[in-house]
């Protein structure tokens, strides 16, 4: 008998192709699909499925049980045995809706500890490991204490929110006066954590029964914050070290006490003398890291994910790569601004395999990705100095001419955290 596999689905890209990564003939599928996602429809060949404007717990609720209910008969009682969402705006209703249907798979209090950043930090502090001085807030003067007992400064943030949606820095108690208003109705679900100058790098990959299998470290040119802000974010790959090894070895600890078993993750953590963690993601890194992880380094970790899930013993092909190194920069579409033309000569950077820039034609390239975005890149080479020196160029040299004639770069800051370059 075929297996029945429920999938929540809010993209289009390639990778909203699911059936591809089973094997054929053995899985029913069945989707509920965020409105705009259709095209997701004939490339999964679903046996059901569902759109809906709104992907929430209660709506996912109604919508599978309709699904059940009319794909049952008397004799036979739909039943899930399998229930995905890759998206990490869908784990923690995904979490749910297993707990309430009885679907095996990662739990709602073992997803919580993957999602709530108080849950993880509290637990990887009971085995010592670095985490950032924290705190959840009950009013501001909790604010303003906290703020006044880290010489650094502070971050707000919310507890399980993704992207630095709603994240704000605040480096003297009138920045949190000001900032307060903005989060006071939300304050219960926000924590107040010190502010860290160092560089921050992640690690992704996965882990099989519990076995670190895969992983590579790679270290942010800006943040997922600048980038809310209309800056470029960059990423690269370190070469294989004793420092990338004290980072794996790190991460290693970290997942071990996070009890992750079967999982794809994306940890992010600052890069000091002693790494300290910043916060992880059971699922695969944004961005461009997928598609470098795959291209460059032959790991797709979208099709790993889904042999975890359907427990498939995977065994790794590895390339001799010891020497390549890989790296993204995306550029973000500025806010009330219409694009006349871009200029920008992409043959005098050889370190960049594939490129996405959007024109005046063809305005909704990234639709299917961040319609906010303006241009990506992706790159790789033998030599870590050539590819940073590649990013930076790029940043450099990339010039969109809107119709008030302002570049990115008068936008932005034109040294992007050079000092990480």
């Amino acid at each position: 008998m075929k297996k029945k596999i429920l999938i929540i689905n809010r993209w289009n890209d390639e990778f909203s192709d699911y059936r591809k990564h089973l094997p054929e003939n053995q899985f029913e599928i069945y989707m509920l699909i965020l409105i705009g996602n259709e095209k997701s429809i004939d490339s999964n060949s679903p046996n059901d499925y569902r759109i809906s404007k709104d992907l929430n717990y209660n709506s996912c609720k109604e919508l599978m049980i309709d699904l059940i209910l009319k794909n049952s008969s008397t004799e036979n009682k739909l039943v899930f045995d399998e229930l995905i969402a890759f998206s990490e705006y869908d784990l923690i209703i995904a979490a749910q809706l297993r707990d309430f249907f009885l679907i095996p798979g990662d739990n709602l209090d073992k997803v919580l500890l993957w999602r709530d950043k108080n849950l993880m930090k509290e637990r990887l502090s009971r085995f010592s490991i670095r985490v950032p001085k924290w705190k959840i807030p009950n009013d501001l003067n909790d604010i303003i204490e906290f703020l006044i007992s880290c010489k650094n400064g502070i971050v707000l943030k919310p507890l399980r929110e993704a992207a630095s949606i709603g994240v704000f820095i605040c480096f003297t108690e009138l920045d949190v006066q000001n900032i307060y208003p903005t989060i006071q109705s939300q304050l219960f679900e926000y924590e107040v954590e010190e502010y860290i100058s160092a560089p921050i790098g992640h690690i992704d990959g996965f882990v099989q029964d519990g076995e670190l299998k895969f992983a590579k470290v790679s270290q942010y040119i800006g943040t997922c914050l600048s980038f809310q802000k209309g800056h470029p974010l960059a990423s690269y790959t370190l070469e294989n070290t004793k420092k990338s090894e004290k980072l794996i070895d790190f991460a290693k600890l970290c997942l071990k006490h996070l009890n992750a078993s079967n999982n794809v993750f994306h940890l992010e953590i600052f890069i000091a003398d002693e790494p300290i963690f910043l916060e992880v993601g059971m699922r695969i890194g944004g961005g461009e890291i997928p598609w470098i992880m795959r291209d460059v380094f032959k790991i797709n970790l979208f099709d790993i994910w889904m042999q975890l899930i359907i427990k498939t013993k995977i065994k790794l092909a590895m390339e001799k790569l010891e020497d390549t190194v890989a790296g993204f920069l995306m550029i973000p579409y500025p806010v009330n601004k219409k694009l006349l033309e871009i200029q920008f000569d992409q043959e005098r950077i050889q370190e960049i395999y594939s490129s996405k820039i959007m024109s005046v034609e063809n305005e909704q390239l990234f639709l299917d990705e961040n319609e906010n975005m303006l241009a990506s890149f992706r790159y790789r080479s033998n030599n870590l100095e050539s590819l940073k020196e590649a990013i930076k160029k790029t940043i450099k040299n990339f010039r969109p001419i809107f119709e008030l004639c302002e570049s990115i770069n008068e936008k932005s800051p034109s040294n992007i955290n050079s000092t990480v370059l």
